[in-house]
C-alpha cells in the first residue's frame, strides 16, 4: 500500500510540476499550468478534509468508549460519576432533590449457571435497551457493573425519588428476552438515596447509601425497593464494626466453635426439631446465636 500510494502521489503533482517548469510559448502554455497546480491543491484540499474528518470520527469513537460501557451502550461508572457530580451541583442551585436508584437483578448467576453467558450478555442488553424508557427523559441511566444499573434523575423531594423506585421496579414486572424466542421473568432488588438541594454529600458516598439500601432490599426478600435512612446507616456502621473485630479474633484464634442442638423448649420448636445452635469463645468470651448454622449473630458477649 505504500508504493501504491507513493506511485498516485507521483503521477498526480508530476504534470503540474512539468507544465510549470517548461517554458511558455503561448495563452495556451500559461491556462494549463495554472489549471494543473489548481487541481492538485483541490486534490490537497479533499485529501486533507477526509483526514481531518477521520481524526475526528476517531476521537469521537475513543471518548464514546471511554464513557460508555461497551455491551449495552450505556453510561459507564466513570461517567456516572461525573454526570452525578454535575447533578448535584445544579440541584444545589436549583432547589431540586437528586434521586439515585441502585438497581440489581435477582438471581442473575442462574441465568448463566443455565442458559450460558450469552443468554445473560441479551439479558443485559434487553434490560439496557428499554430501561431508559420507564424513568423521566432526562434521567440519567448508567451500568455500574455486572447485573447492576444505577439510574439518576432531578426530583422535587424524597417522596418523587420514591415513587420512580416504585415505577422503575414495575419496570421488571414484563419479561425480558435472554436468547431469540426465549423470555425470561426477572426481578429486581433497588436501593434509593437522596440528596437534598445542598447537603453535603458527594457522589460516591451516595452511591454507597444506595448500595447499603439495594442489600437490604435483597435481604427483605427482594423484588422491593428500600430507602436510605439513619436506621440503615447504624446498621451498617454495626455489621462494619463487628466484622472486623470478629475478624481480628477470629485470626488471634481467639473462638472454639461447639454446636449445641436445642430440642422444643421455648426456643425450640413444639415438634421438637432442632432450633439452633452454639459459638462459644474460649477465654475472651462468648459468642450465642445463629439458627440454621449460624446464619446470623444474635449477641455477643466480651
Amino acid at each position: 500500500r505504500g508504493s501504491r500510494r507513493t506511485a498516485l502521489i507521483v503521477l498526480t503533482i508530476s504534470p503540474a510540476i512539468l507544465a510549470t517548469v517548461m517554458p511558455l510559448n503561448g495563452p495556451v502554455d500559461g491556462v494549463v499550468p495554472g489549471g494543473l497546480v489548481a487541481i492538485v491543491l483541490v486534490l490537497l484540499f479533499v485529501r486533507l478534509s477526509r483526514t481531518l474528518s477521520a481524526l475526528s470520527r476517531a476521537e469521537s469513537a475513543s471518548r464514546h468508549r471511554a464513557m460508555h460501557d461497551g455491551l449495552t451502550g450505556l453510561l459507564n461508572r466513570s461517567a456516572l460519576i461525573d454526570r452525578l457530580v454535575e447533578l448535584l451541583r445544579e440541584g444545589a442551585s436549583t432547589g431540586r432533590t437528586t434521586a439515585l436508584l441502585f438497581i440489581d437483578c435477582d438471581d442473575f448467576k442462574h441465568i448463566n449457571d443455565t442458559w450460558g453467558h450469552r443468554a445473560g450478555d441479551t439479558l443485559l442488553r434487553d434490560i439496557a435497551t428499554r430501561l431508559p424508557l420507564a424513568p423521566p427523559p432526562d434521567a440519567v441511566v448508567a451500568r455500574h457493573g455486572g447485573d447492576e444499573f444505577v439510574v439518576l434523575a432531578s426530583v422535587s423531594d424524597a417522596a418523587a425519588g420514591e415513587a420512580l423506585a416504585a415505577r422503575m421496579r414495575r419496570f421488571f414486572d414484563e419479561p425480558l428476552e435472554i436468547l431469540p424466542g426465549r423470555t425470561h421473568a426477572m426481578t429486581c432488588s433497588i436501593g434509593v438515596a437522596v440528596a437534598e438541594p445542598g447537603e453535603a454529600v458527594t457522589a460516591e458516598s451516595l452511591i454507597g447509601q444506595a448500595d447499603v439500601a439495594m442489600y437490604a432490599a435483597k435481604g427483605h426478600g427482594r423484588n422491593r425497593y428500600v430507602v436510605y435512612d439513619d436506621a440503615l446507616d447504624a446498621d451498617a456502621r454495626l455489621r462494619a464494626a463487628v466484622g472486623d473485630r470478629l475478624a481480628g479474633a477470629i485470626s488471634a484464634g481467639h473462638f472454639h466453635v461447639e454446636l449445641q442442638p436445642i430440642f422444643a423448649g421455648a426456643a425450640g420448636g413444639a415438634d421438637g426439631s432442632v432450633m439452633g445452635g452454639v459459638a462459644r469463645a474460649s477465654e475472651d468470651g462468648r459468642i450465642w446465636g445463629g439458627r440454621a448454622g449460624f446464619d446470623r449473630v444474635v449477641g455477643w458477649e466480651a
